[in-house]
Formats: structure tokens, sequence, C-alpha cells
């Protein structure tokens, strides 16, 4: 495909845009790891925190609007880094982890079976006070050789988050979107819904999320909704002609594991 001209690209708040053939948008960059984010680049981790206070289901749920999780650390040198990296700037707030012993006491284990093995609590914990099965991080009680320590807590409380995700840092990396149909919608696969202020931003979330395939945007009120088959994929896959909306298909997938 042609490359892009210096006087195609569309600048967006931190993405740059270019059209390359009809219908075909080119994204240009694959590091997809938030501003104010801290980034491990031996294994590729983006880590960041939420600024909502909700319980540990919302606030996995608030990470998932950015293709994240609740934090898990793989190991020491990853958990040093990062809370390193925050030292002093999260102040005496207390922030959920992915990680839980709800379904065997005293068996910490992460949320979603991955890989996140390295913990660091605090003196005295976990301690299982007022049945606390949800783990978060906070600052140290006592001296330790990291800025903040991890406690257990009660999974309905209300704190902040870190969440974290793989990203690419592939560098010369550029990621295309293309317009399939104007006035249509893909139905039955839509998998999540959000909002967002242009079509390339719309775009920029799918390419976030490693299932997405394809998305429907309305420009009237932003609504954003990924899903995770092409329209030619699936025989049952139906297409709704509705004005408005625009439907797009990922032309080359961005899984970072794949690189």
């Amino acid at each position: 495909m042609p490359a892009c001209k210096w006087m195609d690209i569309l600048v967006v708040p931190m993405l740059l845009a270019c059209f390359v053939e009809e219908n075909i948008t080119q994204i240009q960059g694959c590091f997809s790891c938030p501003t104010h984010g801290v980034l491990y680049k031996p294994l590729a981790l983006c880590y960041w925190t939420t600024g909502a206070t909700e319980n540990v289901i919302d606030s996995h749920t608030i990470c998932s609007y950015d293709g994240g999780s609740l934090a898990v650390f793989p190991n020491e040198d990853v958990w040093s880094y990062v809370t390193h990296a925050y030292n002093g700037s999260l102040g005496n707030e207390s922030y959920w982890l992915g990680y839980t012993d709800e379904i065997t006491e005293g068996l910490w284990t992460t949320f979603f079976d991955t890989n996140g093995t390295f913990v660091f609590w605090d003196v005295g914990e976990p301690n299982d006070g007022e049945q606390a099965d949800c783990a978060m991080m906070g600052s140290c009680q006592s001296e330790a050789p990291y800025p903040y320590c991890m406690a257990d807590y009660t999974c309905t409380t209300k704190n902040k988050a870190v969440c974290y995700k793989q990203v690419s840092l592939t560098t010369g990396c550029n990621r295309q979107y293309k317009v399939v149909e104007q006035d249509a919608r893909l139905g039955s696969h839509i998998w999540m819904n959000t909002t967002r202020d242009t079509l390339i931003e719309c775009a920029m979330f799918c390419l976030d999320h490693y299932h997405c395939k394809s998305f429907n945007f309305r420009s009237t009120d932003g609504t954003c909704e990924l899903n995770n088959v092409r329209f030619m994929e699936v025989a049952e896959t139906v297409m709704h002609f509705e004005g408005e909306f625009v439907y797009a298909e990922l032309v080359q997938s961005m899984d970072p594991m794949n690189e």
C-alpha cells in the first residue's frame, strides 16, 4: 500500500492517521500505554491508575475500557520498577490489584489465571480482617525496600485501582482499519460498548483490544461498539442498515504477543 504522505496526515490528540487507500485509514505507531502510565519495557507491560473509587468488580471494568485489567506483577523486578516509579505520587490512597483468596482462604491467586505470581505484603498482612478477600496497594506501614506494600481488604470497599496490559513496542508499526459500510451496524457479536469522540478514536479503542475485529461507530453521540467477528466470518451475523452508524473492520490486528 502507498506510504502516508505528510499532507494526508490527520492530527488527533496522541494519534497520527492518514488515508492510504479508498476507505482505508492507517494509524501510525503501536505504543498504546496511557500518557500517565508506567512502562516496564523488558516485558512490554504498561501500568496506570484510575481516578474513580469503585469496588473490585467495577474497578476491573474501568481498566477494561483502556484494554487492561486489574494489575498483577509477574516478578519482583516489575514490582520494584513500578512502585519506585510511582514513589510519592499516589499519596496515602489505596489501589486495588488483581489478586484474591476468595476461592481458597489463604491461597492468593489472580482473578484471571494470569502469570502475576509476585506479592509483597506489608507487615502483618494479609490478616483477613472483615473477610478481606481482595488485595490492594498502599503506603507501607513499616520500613520496606519498596515505596508501597500490599494488604488485604474487603472486596466491596471503594478504592482507586492499578490497571495493566501488555503493549507493543514495535517501531514503525502501522495499524489500519477499513470502512466497510456506511449507515450500517453489525449485530449479534457486540462484546463491549463505550463512547469516543471520533471514528479514529473508536478504531484505536478496537485496536487496543486483542479480541476486537470490527466496530460500529455513531458520530451523533459517539457510540463505539466493539465486535469480536468480521461480517463474513460467521453465517449468523446480521448487518443492520441503520442511519448514522458506520461499520468498519481492522485490516491488520494488533496482538503484541505475535510480534
